[in-house]
């Protein structure tokens, strides 16, 4: 699709996204034929939104207008300094919150033995239990200490997701938590 931008007017672009961190624009404006003569970016932009919005907009004809010459001795038929293709490469980088209701499973039986949360949906990285009586090693898992209390214990897990591709720190391998507690119940 092609837009004309008329550089004397205000040409907003508006970029929206829930949990949205920045938006990187890469700008090239060049004459010549549209699909083969881009060249080199112009302009590398980068914008985040102002705390508690979910956008933010970027004015273009200002810096199109960078790229103009205006001649009055042109030629009618040479338009190479007064018109120019604009191309915008656009990357909207939005917080990853993930559904810890997707992560589901996790249990403690009365004897310590622990059922680890799944999710066919989230990229699980590990399980940190929290306080284990037996951390675990190869060949068994973890577990707490049987429950005789008469009183059922809230057991915690500490779920850590990785952050899928497209979203902030994705490229960082950093993750997120999901804090999951059951309770275990007492003989």
């Amino acid at each position: 699709m092609s837009t004309k931008i008329n550089v004397r007017s205000p040409f907003p672009l508006k970029y929206q996204a829930s949990n949205l961190v920045y938006v990187q624009l890469d700008v090239y404006v060049y004459s010549g034929t549209k699909t083969t003569d881009k060249g080199d970016i112009k302009y590398s932009l980068k914008k985040y939104p102002i705390s508690g919005n979910d956008y933010v907009i970027f004015e273009l004809a200002e810096i199109v207008r960078d790229y103009l010459k205006p001649n009055n001795n042109l030629l009618s038929n040479n338009v190479g300094d007064y018109v120019k293709w604009v191309q915008i490469e656009d990357s909207v980088v939005a917080e990853y919150i993930p559904d810890c209701t997707d992560i589901t499973g996790f249990a403690v039986a009365q004897d310590g033995t622990i059922t680890p949360p799944t999710s066919s949906l989230i990229n699980i990285a590990k399980r940190e239990y929290v306080n284990p009586d037996y951390a675990g090693s190869e060949t068994l898992p973890p577990s707490w200490n049987a429950n005789t209390t008469g009183s059922p214990i809230t057991r915690t897990v500490n779920v850590y997701i990785n952050i899928p591709s497209g979203f902030h720190g994705h490229q960082g391998n950093e993750q997120k938590i999901c804090v999951l507690t059951a309770d275990q119940p007492s003989s």
